[in-house]
């Protein structure tokens, strides 16, 4: 078997499409911890699996949103959405 092959057969690919700010702030925010975004995933999904009662809280909350049509908390504002292009644009100053 390839290389290939054996991955295709042991792992399972994910997309995820983010907000653009969720993304930025996710991200900064595992790597201050020294994570990538692929080790979290992993880790809360494993959780979820495992029933851990954090991660079982959080799958309840949501399906009630989704039940009452609630879309997604978005927590992060327009002023945070500009800072953070204006953090990434090349002319700060």
């Amino acid at each position: 078997m390839s290389q290939l092959e054996d991955h295709l057969n042991t792992k399972k690919s994910v997309h995820i499409a983010f907000p653009v700010t969720v993304h930025r702030l996710f991200k900064a925010r595992l790597a201050e911890n020294g994570l990538s975004m692929q080790e979290f995933f992993i880790e809360v999904a494993s959780q979820c699996v495992e029933k851990e009662p954090a991660v079982n809280e959080i799958v309840k909350a949501l399906k009630e949103r989704k039940i009452n049509g609630i879309k997604s908390r978005r927590r992060i504002t327009a002023e945070q959405d500009e800072l953070y292009d204006i953090l990434e644009s090349d002319d700060v100053f």
